[in-house]
């Protein structure tokens, strides 16, 4: 189409065709749909906007790799053709969007300079297409020169400079560098603080994730801390019965049980449970897995019948809800090997 067009609008003429009869203007229109129109002295066809003249002049088709776009694109015209690259995307045209949007990189540090906040915001979205399509070499590199030129400028956006730290970060976390990851955390945790306060929804994402990641790591004593302060932030900033503050009420609960802190765990486990039946409703996936990680608590406690009550409220779940064979199966395993260790032998049988 690129080929196509540039030839039939180079070359038709309404007076003076030089491709004779075999191209006409009906065909042009239509073969060009609305990418194309009539000039305003109707002396022959042009593109229909500057968009599209500018997505042609950039598509490293073989015959424009060598075009040179000194002085011929303007912020304007990127950001329409940012659109353009961003609907390439969402129709699965990924090669042309990622040749777009490294094509349009020269023109940016023609307006902006290396260090200018479009030119490193270009560098996240890059790094963010590659994260998404898996190429995380690719991904690391590209936050990391955001990165750089953050750095290196006089007048950072400080926002996007620590959610490139962030994410920098998140992906150190996805290769299984934690060490790297954790540095990472920490600085955009500082940053956030000091930018925003402690209450602000990022300063509370970098809380959460520095925990998460102590927590992956085996790390309890020092995510609980963590964690803590990011229940109490969202119960003040959102209230007790927001989706996230149950959820965190849920993930701190099941911190404190895996770290053997039992006592502290069930009763956050109890008001988790209680705010998801009543929000989600009984029959949830999050409900019965807050019910069955609460009936596991008191069985650590050695509470047997709490426990068994809890499992056997989700085993009537279980069978009447559609999911898994696998979740079906080890709420009954749970429950057998409850009354087993009671000595209830006959009973764990038959379960």
């Amino acid at each position: 189409m690129c080929d196509l067009l540039s030839i039939l609008l180079l070359y038709h003429k309404i007076e003076d065709n030089p491709l004779g009869a075999t191209v006409t203007e009906e065909e042009v229109i239509k073969i060009g749909g609305q990418l194309i129109r009539m000039a305003p002295d109707s002396s022959t066809l042009e593109f229909s906007h500057i968009t599209v003249e500018g997505y042609l002049m950039i598509y490293l088709d073989d015959h424009m790799k060598e075009l040179s776009l000194d002085g011929q694109i303007d912020s304007e015209m990127i950001d329409e053709l940012d659109v353009v690259t961003s609907q390439l995307e969402r129709t699965g045209r990924l090669k042309d969007a990622e040749a777009m949007m490294l094509r349009l990189i020269p023109c940016r540090e023609q307006l902006w300079g290396p260090t200018g906040n479009p030119i490193l915001a270009a560098f996240n979205n890059l790094a963010r297409f590659y994260e998404e399509h898996g190429r995380i070499e690719e991904a690391q590199d590209f936050y990391t020169r955001a990165l750089i030129g953050y750095e290196a400028a006089k007048n950072p956006n400080k926002e996007s400079m620590f959610n490139t730290v962030n994410n920098l970060g998140i992906l150190y976390k996805r290769r299984g560098m934690f060490r790297e990851a954790e540095s990472l955390y920490k600085r955009a945790l500082a940053g956030r603080e000091e930018l925003f306060g402690s209450l602000h929804d990022d300063t509370l994402s970098s809380i959460h994730s520095l925990g998460l990641l102590y927590a992956t790591q085996g790390r309890l004593d020092e995510a609980a801390p963590l964690w803590e302060k990011y229940l109490h932030a969202l119960q003040k900033n959102k209230g007790v019965e927001d989706p996230q503050t149950i959820v965190a009420t849920y993930d701190l609960g099941t911190l404190y049980k895996n770290d053997d802190r039992i006592d502290e765990a069930i009763p956050l486990l109890e008001r988790a449970f209680t705010s998801y039946e009543r929000t989600k409703g009984q029959d949830d996936p999050a409900t019965l897995d807050s019910l069955d990680t609460l009936a596991t608590a008191h069985a650590m406690k050695g509470q047997y019948e709490e426990a068994e009550n809890l499992w056997k409220k989700l085993l009537e779940a279980r069978q009447r809800s559609p999911g898994s064979d696998f979740d079906l199966i080890r709420t009954r395993e749970n429950l057998g090997q409850l009354y087993s260790r009671q000595n209830r032998l006959e009973e764990a049988l038959k379960i």
